[in-house]
């Protein structure tokens, strides 16, 4: 299933098809690791170049985004070691530190000044970003829709 979800993801990135432009601007061309310099880490890892990354703005407070993390993106990082995921809050809790700890592939981060969250126009949560290797965006919408997309 790795290899599946990771071949699929490599041909809608390179093939452009997974792209969702109604659902948000793309404010970005190219991704830079500097986008998250104001980032406050809570995991180990940090987030490395050139890798397929997700991006899963993230509240624990709102339902659709605790069950998309438990129905998407916790069973995507246990199927895929390449993907990069990066979950990203507003504020820290005890349940981003558990989850932070818990999963050792999932990068937990805390962007309380919002400069990630605006530099990507994200005006609700859930929202997710696929970022290709190449640091260009692929998708930005729902991971759930994505996911669903890949595996149909």
């Amino acid at each position: 299933m790795k290899i599946i979800t990771t071949l699929a993801l490599t041909a809608i990135i390179g093939l452009g098809i997974g792209r969702t432009m109604a659902q948000a601007p793309i404010v970005a061309s190219k991704v830079k690791l500097k986008t998250f310099n104001d980032v406050t880490w809570i995991s180990d890892k940090k987030p490395e170049g050139d890798k397929i990354t997700i991006i899963d703005f993230y509240n624990e407070n709102n339902p659709s985004c605790v069950n998309i993390l438990q129905s998407t993106v916790l069973p995507l990082a246990k199927k895929d070691t390449t993907l990069q995921i990066i979950v990203l809050a507003l504020e820290n809790s005890a349940h981003l530190e558990n989850l932070a700890q818990g999963h050792p592939r999932i990068i937990v981060g805390i962007d309380t000044e919002k400069k990630v969250y605006d530099k990507f126009d994200v005006k609700y949560v859930p929202f997710s970003i696929v970022i290709g290797k190449d640091s260009k965006i692929v998708w930005l919408g729902m991971i759930d829709q994505f996911y669903n997309k890949i595996n149909n």
